[in-house]
């Protein structure tokens, strides 16, 4: 597969290098946005709309049956509406051409041709104007499959590896693994800040309610752990637009909270955590605490408490002591 899109890209660099040599273009050029043409097929999308499949017109028709009347309308609009209509235009050629040509195989021939003449044109300035230096590209996110395209001149790749201590090929999978993860990182990070931020202002966090959570994200959770960017970036928005925020309850809430909370930690969800079980220090006797380094002491000291009693005295005594 990669010698077939390389042969491609070969015969695309020869066709564009002979007709550069003839004086010919062989890329279209897209036309500018026509008003007058959208607001036509606006008109005749609007009076085609509840017309049935048989009984719609075509545009020869419309504009012949109906030309005057479109002067007519199309005379008074003002420079804004005009101006919308060019945008709608952009926009819809724009949608068009992401689908037609948003496909694996056309963005890496595309994306080939493109990097091989940023490698000659580097080889060109290095060559004529003594510069030095390289380009790094890598993909920009998840969904693109192309490879990181870099380029460098020999005295950029010596101070790679000399003062980076990289390789430029490794340096160039850092700046991919950045690119990739550091967008999610990030995310979490902005909005653990602020969900924090919130929390600090409450002594209480346990009594508190949230409003505005995303549905789709519940129950409130660390955003480390909701998913992937796709899903962060709402959440973030939530959060720097304050549609997410905490409010204090009242007394009969929080009454109503803690019973909602104990009837589904009896249900066997883990509402509250655990505590952690203390250890009972052991009790030292005055005996222990008395007794020498050698122990001769504690020796004494028991046959003293011994002899002071019989029997159950004795005991008691030593308890005592």
């Amino acid at each position: 597969m990669d010698d077939i899109n390389n042969a491609c890209a070969a015969y695309m660099r020869e066709v564009l290098a002979i007709s550069k040599k003839h004086g010919h273009n062989v890329s279209k050029k897209s036309r500018r946005p026509n008003t007058w043409n959208v607001f036509v097929h606006q008109r005749l999308n609007d009076i085609n709309e509840n017309l049935a499949k048989g009984e719609r017109w075509k545009l020869t028709e419309f504009v012949e049956a109906h030309k005057g009347t479109l002067l007519s309308h199309y005379s008074v609009l003002t420079p804004a509406q005009k101006m919308q209509y060019k945008d709608e235009v952009t926009q819809l050629h724009v949608k068009k051409q992401q689908t037609a040509r948003d496909n694996p195989r056309g963005v890496r021939r595309n994306m080939e041709a493109s990097f091989d003449a940023m490698d000659k044109e580097w080889i060109a300035l290095s060559y004529h104007l003594g510069i030095k230096g390289f380009f790094i590209a890598v993909r920009g996110g998840v969904d693109d499959l192309s490879g990181p395209r870099l380029f460098f001149t020999n005295k950029a790749e010596k101070f790679a590896c000399a003062v980076l201590d990289l390789e430029p090929r490794h340096l160039a999978l850092k700046l991919e693994a950045f690119v990739i993860t550091g967008l999610v990182n990030q995310l979490v990070s902005k909005c653990c800040s602020i969900i924090q931020e919130g929390l600090a202002i409450i002594i209480k966090e346990k009594y508190q309610n949230d409003i505005g959570w995303p549905d789709n994200l519940l129950p409130v959770r660390n955003p480390s752990s909701v998913g992937s960017r796709e899903v962060l970036q709402p959440l973030l928005d939530a959060l720097v637009t304050q549609t997410f925020y905490w409010i204090r309850l009242t007394d009969d809430q929080l009454v109503k909270h803690i019973d909602d909370n104990g009837m589904h930690q009896a249900k066997g969800e883990a509402v509250y955590k655990p505590r952690k079980k203390h250890k009972v220090a052991a009790i030292k006797s005055t005996i222990q605490e008395n007794n020498g380094v050698d122990g001769t002491d504690g020796m004494e000291n028991r046959d003293e408490a011994d002899s002071g009693g019989n029997g159950d005295n004795g005991d008691n005594g030593e308890i005592d002591a």
